[in-house]
Formats: C-alpha cells, sequence, structure tokens
C-alpha cells in the first residue's frame, strides 16, 4: 500500500473499482477504457442469469472511456485498475439525474402555483415550466459543478503466454 495515493486512505468497501486498458498518453494523462458490467459481475452464471442475459441484451459490450491522471507512470495497452470513492459516485449520480428530475418536477410545481385555475393554458405552462426546469437542472450542474475523476488505483500484471 503506498500512502501517496490517497485513494489508498480509504477501505476497499468505500471503493468502487473498474478494470480497464490503457488506449493512449498524452503527457501525464492516460486514456482508459473500462467494459461496463452486469449488476451481477461476481456471479458465475451470467450467461443462464435472467439479470445477465438481460444487460447483455439491452447493453451489448458496453465500453467507457475517461482520462485520468498518470499517476502510476503506466504504458500504452498496460491494464489498470480505476478507483472512485462510492460517495463521489452517489455526488455524480445526484448531479446527472436527480438535479435534473427535481428541475422537472418544480418546474411543473411552480406553474400550478402560479397558475391554478385547470384550463388548457395552465396544462402548457405547466409542461413549459417542468421541461425548462429539466432543462435548468440538466445545465446548471454542467456549468457550475466540478466531477472528481476516478484515479488510477493499481496497475494489473498481465499473465505471460508461453
Amino acid at each position: 500500500m503506498n500512502p501517496t495515493h490517497p485513494q489508498d486512505l480509504t477501505t476497499a468497501s468505500e471503493q468502487i473499482l473498474a478494470e480497464g486498458e490503457v488506449i493512449e498518453l498524452a503527457g501525464d494523462q492516460a486514456l482508459i477504457r473500462t467494459h461496463s458490467q452486469s449488476g451481477c459481475g461476481g456471479c458465475q452464471s451470467q450467461k443462464t442469469c435472467g439479470t445477465g442475459v438481460l444487460a447483455n441484451w439491452l447493453v451489448p459490450q458496453a465500453q467507457n472511456e475517461i482520462w485520468v491522471d498518470n499517476t502510476l507512470g503506466v504504458q500504452l495497452h498496460d491494464s489498470v485498475r480505476l478507483s472512485m470513492k462510492k460517495s463521489e459516485l452517489i455526488k455524480h449520480s445526484l448531479m446527472g439525474y436527480g438535479l435534473p428530475l427535481i428541475g422537472l418536477f418544480s418546474g411543473g410545481a411552480l406553474a400550478t402555483v402560479l397558475w391554478p385555475s385547470s384550463s388548457g393554458f395552465t396544462e402548457a405552462m405547466t409542461a413549459i415550466f417542468a421541461f425548462g426546469g429539466l432543462l435548468l437542472g440538466w445545465w446548471l450542474p454542467r456549468k457550475v459543478w466540478v466531477p472528481h475523476k476516478p484515479a488510477l488505483h493499481d496497475a494489473l500484471l498481465k499473465e505471460k503466454q508461453e
């Protein structure tokens, strides 16, 4: 365990780990490609399990790419493990999904308070305000909030093929 890495100060139960491959290097940054997993990634029966089959059908071999700080000096095509605190992942989810939903419902509620009568105009304004709240809830986090990137946790050793 290297004490210079802040991710080592938290326990494994407080972190989300993902494995990936270095596909590009630029200065002190590394582009990592990770593969999405189904919710039950540890199970051996993913090919026959309903959840695993459904996940593969809906999102077949989804790949994600993210730039991270190359704190470990990894090289091109190295296999690595990324880590992120669970609390940061929850903040990302709230900013990406929660605020737009809050904006949607708040906009609709505001319109019904401003125009309490039941008419076509009220319904139209409710829809417009709800959509405006949704857009505001989507736009605001992108302009104000600075998300934390995952960190390189460790480099994975490749098995030698003989």
